[in-house]
């Protein structure tokens, strides 16, 4: 081979040259080797990759090499798309199935170990604890209650069906699940995803209080007159009347 002929010259000139020539000529002479030895190499590579599997790829073709001068291989995968790799990528297992499969693959792994997102499976989980672990210190406002998971997404592809349906419904990492009718359970057309301000506004123990003929939340009026929620639930329960509470500055209130 060329690899082994080069070899052979370096050895002849080595015997007739001292320490310092040797080492000048070994480094300059390793690069010329090397890529001697690429070219038997991939020359073996030609027949011994062509019809071989690698994972789910079957080599069908020698393509040009690339902008970084590496063989190139044209696969068939089992799925039946084709896909291109490089002889190091196939014979080290980095490449061994089409981009299609690679990218079902990595999402089949992250929905069935709920990594991906971290904060929708973590709401889908508390979701099906609070119906039906009785053991969960609120199970009694919900399963309790009689509220529970629509069969879509309990089972086998209960998250997935839930992860579906998320992203196609306004999904972010910064809102929780709410359902808009309080009396029903967890299903696709009486759920959202809100911000927790929503939420709070739709629980069924959330204070209606009117003052001036405008009704509205507790917590709305709280937020609205920048008096703390707790200060008007300490103000109500000293007596205080619901307009008074959710209206008069902290400064200067007084005792009821």
């Amino acid at each position: 081979s060329r690899s082994q002929k080069a070899m052979g010259i370096l050895r002849g000139s080595l015997s007739h040259t001292g320490v310092k020539e040797r080492f000048f000529l070994l480094t300059y002479s390793l690069k010329y080797i090397i890529m001697n030895m690429e070219v038997d190499i991939l020359k073996y590579q030609k027949h011994e990759l062509l019809g071989k599997k690698f994972g789910q790829l079957t080599v069908i073709e020698q393509l040009p090499t690339n902008s970084h001068g590496e063989k190139k291989w044209l696969c068939v995968c089992d799925c039946g798309n084709k896909h291109e790799a490089t002889s190091y990528n196939l014979a080290h297992g980095k490449t061994t199935r089409c981009a299609e499969c690679s990218y079902k693959a990595i999402a089949k792994k992250n929905i069935t170990h709920g990594r991906t997102p971290k904060h929708m499976f973590y709401c889908y989980t508390n979701m099906k604890t609070r119906c039906y672990n009785q053991n969960y210190y609120l199970f009694q406002h919900y399963g309790g209650k009689g509220i529970t998971v629509c069969d879509e997404w309990l089972g086998e592809n209960g998250f997935q069906n839930f992860r579906k349906w998320s992203f196609e419904n306004g999904y972010s990492e910064k809102m929780s699940i709410d359902r808009i009718d309080n009396e029903k359970g967890y299903s696709p057309d009486n759920c959202r995803w809100t911000t927790m301000t929503v939420q709070q506004n739709n629980r069924t123990n959330n204070r209606m209080i009117t003052v001036n003929g405008i009704t509205d939340t507790m917590a709305n009026w709280s937020r609205k007159n920048g008096i703390p929620y707790t200060t008007v639930q300490q103000r109500l329960a000293r007596g205080w009347s619901e307009q008074d509470a959710v209206t008069i500055p902290l400064k200067g209130a007084h005792s009821k």
